[in-house]
């Protein structure tokens, strides 16, 4: 009696995890789900949108706005590549670009790697064409410094502040209008209040690697937060994407850009292989302890 009792219950179990993981499938494959999220600032406040987002894989007729599908690794279903080269750079040097221009390519695919090879650094993301905007991102040496606009010369003037002064930067983009918001450090705010308060209806520059990347008036912060008005998303965004990961220690070219086979492309087939083969066992198992059980499996 005890021995069937505990069939049951076991059986019972292992159904309802069945049918749990069944349902949770389902609704997936239906309605997809975010994976990865940026933090945008909005109102005052850090706010979440979605970044990255597996579409559903069953047909249906109401989930057909999402335009980001399931992406595995380039490691699991290939990729794009992009060398980089940089002169008289030591191995120290290709390590930090390495780091940095993996970070700078994640915040567009969602995913990214990169590794030293030789006097290069291969940098791979899970796409299938060229994409402009990693190349722009992973060559720009990314130095951002802040300047004043000389209103006798209508020129932007000598760098007052670097990034030592910045905390963190977020993308805004509304009706054709976009934005490079850049949350200031304590220092860094300290610093622009004593800006404003010594050029008032000036204007302040978003220098990037030399050139005006985005301008803002001399207004009061927002919980330390000014918004620079750039002339377009591409700008804006390349902007954010290097205050976020920092500069490169050398300048960079690509000297090539090709699709590239998957590393470990058998790796998924194994383990969709190995968890069948769980799920008939279980079955089997069901069905040597109780055949209804085991039948309903």
């Amino acid at each position: 009696m005890k021995n069937s009792t505990l069939t049951k219950i076991l059986s019972a179990v292992v159904l309802a995890v069945l049918l749990c993981a069944t349902v949770a499938g389902a609704w997936l494959g239906i309605a997809g789900r975010n994976t990865e999220y940026v933090t945008i600032r909005q109102d005052g406040q850090d706010v979440q949108r979605a970044l990255y987002r597996q579409v559903s894989y069953i047909p249906n007729t109401f989930n057909t706005s999402w335009q980001q599908a399931i992406r595995p690794a380039a490691a699991l279903a290939g990729g794009y590549r992009y060398t980089l080269t940089a002169e008289d750079a030591d191995s120290a040097a290709l390590s930090r670009i390495a780091k940095v221009a993996a970070a700078r390519a994640r915040l567009i695919t969602g995913s990214a790697s990169a590794k030293v090879e030789g006097d290069a650094v291969a940098l791979t993301v899970p796409e299938d064409s060229f994409n402009s905007l990693i190349s722009a991102v992973a060559s720009a040496i990314g130095q951002v410094t802040f300047a004043l606009l000389d209103t006798a010369s209508q020129a932007v003037g000598e760098s007052v502040m670097g990034m030592d002064a910045v905390k963190n930067a977020y993308y805004s983009a509304n009706n054709n209008t976009y934005q490079v918001q850049v949350l200031f450090n304590s220092k860094g705010v300290k610093a622009y209040n004593d800006l404003r308060q010594a050029n008032a209806g000036s204007y302040l520059y978003l220098v990037l690697d030399g050139q005006p990347a985005a301008y803002a008036a001399l207004s009061a912060l927002t919980d330390g937060v000014l918004s620079f008005t750039a002339n377009d998303w591409s700008t804006a965004f390349i902007a954010v994407d290097c205050l976020r990961t920092g500069a490169l220690p050398a300048a960079v070219t690509m000297s090539s850009a090709e699709a590239t086979a998957p590393t470990a492309g058998s790796l998924l087939n194994i383990v969709i292989i190995l968890c069948a083969v769980a799920l008939l066992a279980v079955c089997v198992l069901l069905l040597a302890l109780a055949k209804k059980a085991g039948l309903a499996g």
